[in-house]
C-alpha cells in the first residue's frame, strides 16, 4: 500500500504531486474549508473502525486525544459504541473531544488509566482499544484495559520499537491489529459522513494561521499548546 509523503510516493508538502485519478474526490460546495480539510483524518478513523470490526454497544478506549483521537471518537459514536473513553495528557484535548463523541475522559498523570476504565466498565474492560499516539508505554495500558477476546488497534506510527510480551496476547485471546492510514473507499465514506452532517469535525479546528507561519503551526500541533488540536494553514 502506497502512502503519500513517503519515499515511494513523495509530495506530501510539495507544491504539486501526482495522484491516481480515482483517488481524487470532489468536495461538495456546501462544505467549509475546515470541514474539507478534516476529510483525510476522518478517513483514517473510518479505516480503523473497520479494522477493529467495531460494533454497536461495544465499549471503546482511545489512548490519545489529539486529532486522530478526535475522529476516532466520532467514528466510534457513528458505529454506536458506548462508553467511549479517551485518555490524554492535555485537559483541553479531553474537554474538546467530548464534542466529538467521547462519553468519559481520563487525564493521564492524575488518573490511573486501567483502574478508571475498570470502574467505568464494571470491571470488564473495553472491547476495543485504539492507540492513536506512538508512546510505547501505552501498550501496557492497552493490555490492562482490554477485556478477554478484545481487540487492540494500532493507528499511531511509532518512532522506535516497543516491547510486547506475547503471553499478554495469548492468555486472554487478545487480537492486536494494525491500521495504516486509509484507502479510497474510506475517504469516500468519510466525505459522506461529514457532508451529511453525521459527523461534526469543526470542533477539531482550533487555530488558523497564514502559510507564512507554517513553522509555528507545526510547533503548535506538536506541543498542543494554546489549546491546539488541529491547525489549518490559510493561503491568500
Amino acid at each position: 500500500k502506497l502512502v503519500l509523503g513517503t519515499p515511494a510516493w513523495p509530495g506530501s508538502l510539495g507544491e504539486y504531486f501526482v495522484i491516481p485519478q480515482g483517488s481524487v474526490f470532489k468536495v461538495p460546495e456546501h462544505l467549509s474549508v475546515d470541514q474539507a480539510t478534516m476529510i483525510e483524518p476522518m478517513a483514517v478513523a473510518v479505516h480503523a473502525a473497520k479494522r477493529a470490526q467495531l460494533q454497536a454497544e461495544e465499549s471503546v478506549l482511545i489512548l490519545g486525544g489529539g486529532s486522530i483521537g478526535h475522529v476516532t471518537a466520532a467514528m466510534s459514536q457513528v458505529r454506536g459504541a458506548s462508553p467511549i473513553i479517551v485518555a490524554d495528557i492535555k485537559q483541553h484535548c479531553l474537554d474538546n473531544i467530548r464534542k466529538m463523541g467521547a462519553t468519559h475522559t481520563i487525564l493521564v498523570g492524575q488518573q490511573p488509566i486501567a483502574e478508571t476504565v475498570m470502574e467505568i466498565t464494571d470491571g470488564k474492560g473495553v472491547n476495543v482499544v485504539f492507540l492513536t499516539v506512538g508512546v510505547g508505554e501505552q501498550f501496557a495500558d492497552a493490555f490492562a484495559s482490554v477485556r478477554k477476546q478484545g481487540r487492540i488497534v494500532v493507528i499511531a506510527l511509532y518512532k522506535a520499537p516497543t516491547m510486547i510480551h506475547p503471553y499478554d496476547i495469548v492468555k486472554r485471546d487478545i487480537d492486536v491489529r494494525g491500521s495504516i492510514m486509509s484507502n479510497d473507499e474510506d475517504v469516500h465514506e468519510a466525505l459522506e459522513l461529514i457532508a451529511s452532517g453525521k459527523v461534526d469535525v469543526e470542533p477539531m479546528v482550533t487555530h488558523h494561521l497564514p502559510i507564512e507561519q507554517a513553522q509555528r503551526a507545526f510547533e503548535l500541533v506538536a506541543s498542543k499548546d494554546d489549546g491546539a488540536v488541529k491547525v489549518v494553514l490559510d493561503f491568500d
